[in-house]
């Protein structure tokens, strides 16, 4: 699955999905300060260059003077500036806050599935570790499966994929590969060997007899 987080977008997307960020424990707002420049933030400082521009009188003397003051101007409702400015400002802590716990179960690489499988199983943090060390799939690993109806599928009825996740229950691939953000299904561990191989070897010699005379 593609990250959603990242300290570095290239682009409007992963600038919007990463706008609003937690340096040194409070929010901060991307590319948010002066312009040329535009450097990173306080979302602190950023509200109160908002209130300058619309001429809102506010006591910013401090950050948690300036928090409370904007909470109060919530109850102005968005039909009036003020409203408006405090509810961006909510919505900008708020964001900040969502994108880091995001942030630290996404560097964790695992995905929902396996995250499950753990939770499920009584295992101190070492057994869990020791487990995946040998599972017969890593992530990232490729995943070879052999199709009988050769006419559907590429190069010698072999076709491949990456592992995006594994579990005590199984191992997930896309199943669309030209999709990132396709997560797929979970496949038991069973499957290995049947018509999913963990080398391209081992799938060919289980696609040898599927294979027909002529096309051999």
């Amino acid at each position: 699955m593609k990250r959603l987080t990242n300290d570095n977008p290239q682009n409007n997307t992963e600038t919007a999905l990463n706008l609003f960020f937690v340096k040194d424990g409070q929010a901060w707002v991307r590319r948010g300060g002066q312009e040329p420049n535009c450097p990173d933030v306080s979302l602190c400082d950023f509200m109160r260059r908002i209130l300058r521009s619309n001429e809102i009188d506010v006591d910013g003397s401090s950050d948690q003077e300036l928090s409370d003051a904007l909470f109060d101007m919530l109850f102005y409702g968005v039909d009036t500036a003020d409203g408006l400015i405090a509810l961006l400002y909510s919505a900008g802590w708020a964001f900040a806050e969502l994108r880091e716990r995001l942030k630290a179960y996404e560097e964790t690489d695992l995905t929902p599935q396996v995250i499950k499988s753990v939770l499920n199983q009584d295992l101190s943090c070492v057994k869990i570790a020791k487990a995946y060390s040998e599972f017969p799939l890593q992530l990232g690993d490729t995943v070879y499966m052999v199709f009988e109806d050769l006419d559907k599928v590429g190069e010698a009825g072999i076709d491949s994929a990456r592992v995006t996740g594994v579990g005590f229950e199984g191992f997930t691939i896309p199943a669309d590969a030209d999709n990132p953000d396709d997560m797929g299904d979970l496949i038991p561990w069973e499957e290995l060997g049947k018509n999913m191989f963990c080398s391209r070897a081992e799938a060919e010699l289980a696609l040898a007899p599927l294979v027909p005379a002529e096309k051999a």
